[in-house]
């Protein structure tokens, strides 16, 4: 099945960055080494971003890349990824688009000169893709499912048998929003939040696209002995599997937490979220606090409490063996992809 693809192109296309944070980025480098380890050798990465920590994190596990000058889903950059293309052969090139952004127009575009799959949490049906990874509940061999029984795009590091043997002992609350956290709710949180909190060792991981660094160090690692902060980790599982329980955005950190069972309270920052969300609340590993936007203090700080003071109350919402993520998702939706192209 492999064979006669090591010499096909698979291009990833994704936008990363200080607004959108890294999560796109996140999961395609996931998916290309579900392809690396089927031994295709022609895996190149087109990316719009204004975070150098993009480009780093593809460079380093070992992809090639382009800096595309124009953001996905415009007109200018569908003429630029056109030059990518052969043209001889329309369907010579994988194009892995992962996007919440791109309309039917460019799907269709796009279609026209590659093999075109859509990673896109959004849509229930595939468009003008040949495949859609997304959540769409029907039963189509063009739709493959992101957080499936055998798919999915987490990181290795979460979902190893060894990752999963977290600590009992752990003393620590992890406060993350994510890669990116363009609203500063993180500085949200600790504002409100320090009195209830001050007893307590926290953690707060930020991601690599968090563009309020400098402040947040500045008023509350230097304030306060209790708060330390972590940025752009290479192995964040290392911080994650000293905390009891979490305060989360719903992106794919949360899914991460949830593969090491770790007990989530967990805040949507924008509607894509929402997805991740209803997933984690239906497999018991979560609580859902609501849209950022819309969060209460009173309401907020009760059942942080409640998380820190009734062990049971948290408990309800911990996974002691998380299996809810294959070991070797990525890889199986690579053979996946791989087997419709031969069709």
């Amino acid at each position: 099945m492999v064979a006669g693809l090591l010499n096909k192109n698979v291009f990833f296309r994704c936008d990363g960055g200080s607004d959108l944070g890294l999560g796109h980025i996140t999961r395609s480098i996931e998916l290309a080494l579900g392809f690396k380890k089927l031994g295709l050798k022609k895996i190149i990465f087109f990316v719009f971003s204004d975070n150098h920590n993009v480009f780093k994190r593809i460079k380093k596990n070992g992809f090639k890349f382009y800096k595309c000058p124009f953001s996905l889903g415009t007109k200018k950059d569908l003429l630029f990824m056109k030059k990518f293309s052969n043209l001889e052969d329309n369907n010579n090139s994988i194009l892995i688009c992962d996007t919440f952004c791109l309309k039917d127009y460019y799907l269709k575009e796009y279609s026209k000169y590659f093999f075109l799959v859509l990673i896109n949490e959004l849509k229930k049906n595939k468009s003008y893709s040949n495949i859609l990874i997304g959540t769409s509940e029907k039963n189509n061999k063009s739709i493959i499912p992101l957080y499936g029984k055998k798919t999915n795009l987490i990181r290795k590091e979460f979902i190893n048998s060894n990752n999963k043997k977290v600590n009992n002992n752990q003393s620590k609350i992890l406060i993350t929003m994510g890669a990116g956290d363009p609203d500063n709710v993180t500085s949200w949180f600790l504002s409100n939040f320090v009195n209830e909190l001050k007893n307590e060792e926290i953690y707060v991981l930020l991601g690599g696209a968090y563009k309020y660094k400098k402040q947040i160090y500045k008023k509350f690692s230097k304030l306060y002995k209790n708060i330390k902060i972590f940025y752009d980790l290479e192995k964040p599982s290392n911080v994650m599997k000293k905390s009891y329980f979490a305060i989360s955005s719903s992106g794919n950190m949360s899914l991460e937490l949830a593969a090491l069972g770790i007990p989530q309270l967990l805040v949507s920052l924008d509607k894509t979220q929402r997805i991740i969300t209803k997933f984690l609340v239906k497999k018991k590993c979560a609580l859902n606090l609501g849209f950022y936007k819309n969060l209460k203090k009173r309401k907020v700080g009760s059942l942080i409490k409640d998380f820190i003071n009734k062990k049971s109350f948290r408990n309800k919402y911990k996974i002691n063996n998380p299996n809810i993520f294959h070991s070797e998702g990525s890889l199986n939706i690579a053979k996946l992809i791989i087997k419709k192209f031969d069709e």
